[in-house]
């Protein structure tokens, strides 16, 4: 306070011009120690910004390094994956490889089998139609011998009825006989004559027609009343034979000439079905 007091004294004692170039002197050192003191902040701006830059400075650095570490990381990542990934598509690709080596081993296999079968059924059917076509011809030569036997004997039967028929016309012309019926006795009888019915007889009393079944079964056959019967009868079914043979054969024959006039259908072809050649492996093996 005294200080203060002894400075203002001073002022006091002090000329215009002195206080005035006293006051510009204060102002110049304010102003100086103003711009010191204005330095100084500035060189702590100063500092603290260059220290705030070198951190981020050194943050985005360490932020670059990371980044390219990780991209190094990211790409050596991509590079195993993808090698991976061409492994596994490699060791895929044997697999399939191999898949389709086992199925088409193994339909082979089965192509083979069916080929064998196939064969095997084949010469079985070449067999059986064998076995059936021996058979019917052993059944057919069968057939023709006993229809051969069959004619020989009706042959033979006729010859002997012809014979034995022979032989009674001879009988009946140069013999005279005793018929006896029922009724009465006819001695001396001629047989003038035979018909289906009976017979015409000439005898001491008379000219007789007598029936046959007032005949003796002795005297019938004696007078070959049955062997005519027979004869007849073989001509008889040899007529239908042939006749029923004659139709078999024209049935035959107008079978065979539709069948020939009729177009065979031909089978319809299987056709396979081929996968896409852009279809990938496992779905051209599904």
């Amino acid at each position: 306070m005294s200080l203060s007091l002894d400075k203002k004294d001073k002022e006091a004692e002090q000329s215009p011009a002195e206080q005035a170039a006293l006051a510009e002197a204060m102002a110049k050192e304010f102003a100086k120690k103003k711009k010191n003191r204005n330095m100084g902040y500035l060189i702590i701006i100063l500092l603290i910004a260059g220290v705030i830059a070198f951190f981020f400075h050194k943050a985005y650095i360490e932020g670059e390094r990371m980044r390219l570490a990780k991209e190094d990381q990211m790409r050596e990542q991509a590079k195993k994956d993808n090698e991976e990934k061409k492994k596994q598509a490699e060791i895929n690709k044997k697999k399939q490889a191999e898949i389709n080596k086992k199925k088409a081993a193994k339909k082979r296999k089965l192509d083979a089998e069916k080929r064998r079968k196939a064969a095997k059924k084949k010469k079985l059917d070449a067999e059986k139609r064998r076995k059936a076509t021996e058979e019917k011809r052993n059944a057919l030569k069968k057939k023709l011998l006993a229809n051969l036997k069959a004619e020989r004997e009706r042959e033979m039967a006729k010859s002997d009825l012809k014979t034995e028929i022979s032989k009674s016309d001879k009988l009946r012309e140069n013999s005279l006989f005793t018929i006896k019926t029922k009724n009465k006795t006819y001695k001396k009888a001629k047989i003038t004559n035979m018909n289906p019915r009976g017979i015409d007889i000439a005898y001491d009393g008379g000219v007789k027609f007598l029936k046959y079944k007032e005949l003796s079964k002795k005297f019938k056959k004696k007078i070959g009343y049955y062997a005519i019967r027979k004869l007849k009868k073989l001509e008889k079914q040899d007529q239908e034979r042939l006749k029923s043979e004659a139709a078999a054969k024209k049935a035959k024959a107008k079978a065979k000439a539709k069948a020939k006039s009729t177009p065979k259908k031909q089978p319809a072809k299987k056709t396979e079905k081929v996968p896409a050649p852009n279809s990938t492996p496992a779905k051209s093996a599904k």
